[in-house]
């Protein structure tokens, strides 16, 4: 019944779905441990620099690249956004020839993956849109979401085995898996920016500052991102206090002759929220078909907030492990209805650029979820735990106040 809903999809989506899912299987045989390879090479103090560039980076390019959506179309920007991600890893792939490795090469050459991937996920997204409808729109952000989560179960697995040895192997695959992308994309896609989309900005510098000045007019619009700013802080709980919590109070156990330390109920919480979501997804997203997207959102956003405050008060294997399975069917819930929501908030003639803007969401939410932890050195973790809920409660007013406002 799922696979014979995906084929019915747009050729496009099914392309597409089909490329993201094997560069998330690789690139998470890479990514999530690049932090490792710089601070090998560079050391802790520069690694930390190069890492805020990057980030800084990817912001720019997400801006540049959502307004380039609407005023040059998705095909170029996608495109161009390909043929950028897979010279980037050609840099890589010459950086680290065996016995011939250049780590500052290896930097730029990342840099510019990523910097062009961001330029280019605006585009996605729209086009993703302009190719949905009410009626499918739910099920392919649910799909998508499932097959990223096995995507990157996957590549874990598969950096285990290759990630020290043969890491070379693994950028060179990534510059060929991109390098046939784009070759397909530029060749088969099609435009799928509607005609009769009202776009009034060029391309210049000028026109990008105008462009997104006229979205900071949108007063709703800028509720709802800073609603998804504490939304984005609640999700970073799970990457920033909740593993200094296991490492620090966690009673030491053991399950079937394993000990199990804080660092271990880390990893067995993340295997817990994988395995729901590998196998329970694809139901969860039956059993919501006909909920409307608000109330779905609502429920998801409360289960998965309250399954996170539960996991910072538990310090038990059995107390953490309920608390992930609550976090995990509130994350089930939550991201197709987000992807819903956001497009709903969105002016449809600028998909990308409101997209681009939306960006600001994640690393706003980062420096959240970092002060919070830094609370912790003043108030202890009762402080975190306060500020907690007051954005959790803040965020949610502020999203269900800006969807009823748009919807006026």
């Amino acid at each position: 019944m799922i696979m014979k809903e995906f084929f019915a999809l747009p050729k496009q989506i099914q392309i597409r779905e089909g490329f993201k899912f094997l560069t998330a299987m690789l690139g998470n045989t890479i990514f999530p441990f690049m932090a490792l390879y710089y601070s090998h090479y560079f050391g802790n103090f520069w690694t930390g620099i190069l890492l805020i560039v990057t980030q800084l980076v990817n912001f720019v390019s997400t801006l540049y690249g959502g307004h380039l959506t609407d005023s040059l179309g998705r095909k170029k920007v996608t495109d161009f956004g390909n043929l950028g991600v897979c010279l980037g890893f050609v840099m890589v792939v010459l950086a680290n020839i065996p016995h011939h490795v250049f780590p500052l090469l290896t930097f730029w050459g990342f840099l510019v993956v990523e910097a062009m991937h961001h330029f280019s996920q605006p585009a996605y997204e729209a086009m993703l849109i302009d190719l949905t409808d009410e009626s499918n729109r739910k099920f392919v952000y649910t799909i998508s979401y499932w097959l990223v989560n096995i995507a990157v179960m996957l590549g874990a697995g598969l950096a285990g085995l290759f990630y020290e040895s043969h890491f070379f192997e693994l950028v060179l695959a990534m510059a060929l898996l991109y390098l046939l992308i784009f070759y397909y994309m530029w060749k088969h896609f099609e435009e799928t920016q509607p005609t009769d989309a009202i776009f009034s900005h060029g391309t210049g510098v000028w026109d990008i500052f105008q462009n997104y000045g006229d979205i900071l007019k949108d007063r709703v619009f800028l509720m709802y991102v800073a609603g998804c700013v504490g939304s984005a802080c609640i999700w970073l709980q799970i990457d920033t206090w909740l593993p200094i919590h296991y490492a620090q109070n966690f009673q030491v156990t053991s399950l079937f002759g394993v000990t199990i330390t804080g660092p271990k109920m880390l990893s067995l919480s993340v295997f817990i929220n994988t395995f729901m979501i590998v196998f329970l997804m694809t139901h969860v997203s039956k059993w919501t078909k006909k909920l409307p997207v608000l109330p779905q959102y609502i429920i998801g956003f409360l289960t998965f907030a309250t399954g996170i405050f539960l996991a910072m008060q538990f310090r038990t294997l059995l107390g953490i492990a309920l608390a992930a399975v609550l976090y995990t069917i509130g994350e089930m819930l939550q991201v197709p209805a987000s992807q819903l929501l956001r497009i709903e908030m969105m002016d449809e003639d600028k998909l990308g650029s409101y997209s681009g803007f939306l960006a600001l969401a994640q690393p706003l939410g980062n420096i959240l979820a970092g002060m919070m932890v830094s609370l912790t050195a003043l108030t202890g973790p009762l402080g975190l735990q306060i500020s907690f809920l007051i954005i959790v409660e803040i965020s949610l007013s502020m999203i269900i106040k800006a969807e009823k406002l748009h919807r006026k």
